[in-house]
């Protein structure tokens, strides 16, 4: 079994190595990415329910801040007290118009529009926030 140098999981769990071995190492000096979460948001990560996380595409949101495999930290809103970690194990752009109608009732909600280009975050590997 091969291991990756960086986080040192076998390749078939770690969403890096297979793929790029060097950017799995330069994720691990990267600062994690921070994502403020509302609280019934948050719990659904954190109890599994929820593994996508869904943001206006642009400059803080997109291909390179959202990398594959860069470490995350998902907080319940901006306090201290609730956060974990995690790692981005997809990420794609896509158009609002294209998701279901339950996501689009969402995305029409916050934004007001269909017509906006969306990040969606995948993250794994839910736990604890190491300090």
């Amino acid at each position: 079994m091969t291991l990756c140098a960086s986080c040192s999981k076998a390749n078939v769990s770690c969403p890096v190595y297979p793929l790029d071995t060097q950017s799995c190492v330069a994720y691990s000096y990267q600062k994690p990415l921070f994502i403020p979460l509302k609280t019934e948001y948050y719990e659904a990560f954190v109890d599994g329910s929820k593994t996508e996380e869904l943001r206006r595409y642009g400059p803080g949101w997109n291909e390179t801040t959202c990398k594959v495999g860069r470490a995350v930290v998902l907080s319940k809103g901006y306090g201290k007290q609730a956060r974990v970690s995690g790692r981005i194990y997809r990420f794609k752009k896509k158009h609002g118009s294209l998701f279901g109608s339950t996501y689009q009732a969402a995305i029409k909600a916050v934004y007001g529009t269909l017509d906006i280009e969306i990040a969606c975050i995948g993250v794994s590997n839910i736990g604890a926030l190491q300090t």
